[in-house]
C-alpha cells in the first residue's frame, strides 16, 4: 500500500466479467482503500459497456496508459495475454494482481516468476514489487484484498470463495 492515506490507484486491464466484478466490489464499498485510476480493454464494446455501468471510471486508450495511471495493475484479460501485461507493469515499477492462470504454459510462468523485472532501487514501489510475499501459486496478491473479502459481497451477502489448496482435506 502507498505510505500516505491516499487510496491505492488501481488500473484494470480487461473489461470482461472479472474486471467488471472488481469494479463492482470497489464501487460498492464506501470506505474502499482503492480507487480505480483507469481501465482498458482492446474491445471498444467492452469499454462502452463498462463506461455505461461505471461512468466515473476513466477509460484509456491502451494498456500503457493504465500502467502509467496506476500504483497497482489488475490483469483481467484472457490468460494468453497475462504475462505480457504483467511484465510491462512490473517493468514500470507497478505492483501486479493477475487473474489465474498466470500463464498458459507452466514453464513460461516459472520463468516469469524467477526472473521478473524489478523497479528502481529505493522506490516505494520497488519494495512492494520485490516482496516474495506478493506472489502466490497463480497470481500476485492485492494489498487490500483481505479487507474486501472481510466485507463480503457488494450487496452485503457473505462472500462465497473457494477454499485454497491448504484448506482442502486430503
Amino acid at each position: 500500500m502507498p505510505t500516505s492515506d491516499a487510496p491505492l490507484a488501481l488500473g484494470i486491464i480487461g473489461a470482461g466479467i472479472m474486471g467488471e466484478r472488481l469494479l463492482g466490489a470497489i464501487h460498492g464499498a464506501a470506505d474502499s482503500p482503492v480507487r480505480v485510476a483507469a481501465i482498458w480493454d482492446p474491445s471498444p464494446e467492452a469499454l462502452d459497456r463498462v463506461g455505461a455501468a461505471f461512468p466515473a471510471v476513466p477509460r484509456v486508450a491502451d494498456s500503457a496508459a493504465v500502467v502509467a495511471a496506476s500504483d497497482c495493475v489488475y490483469v483481467a484479460s484472457p490468460p494468453a495475454s497475462h504475462l505480457g501485461y504483467a511484465r510491462a507493469a512490473l517493468a514500470a515499477g507497478r505492483s501486479v494482481f493477475c487473474e489465474k492462470p498466470l500463464a498458459t504454459d507452466r514453464a513460461d510462468a516459472r520463468a516469469f516468476v524467477a526472473g521478473r523485472p524489478t523497479p528502481p532501487a529505493g522506490s516505494t514501489r520497488a519494495a512492494r514489487a520485490a516482496s516474495p510475499a506478493r506472489w502466490s501459486r497463480t497470481s500476485c496478491s492485492w494489498p487490500a484484498a483481505s479487507s474486501v473479502r472481510s466485507r463480503g459481497s457488494p450487496d452485503g451477502s457473505p462472500s462465497r470463495s473457494r477454499a485454497g489448496p491448504s484448506a482442502r482435506s486430503t
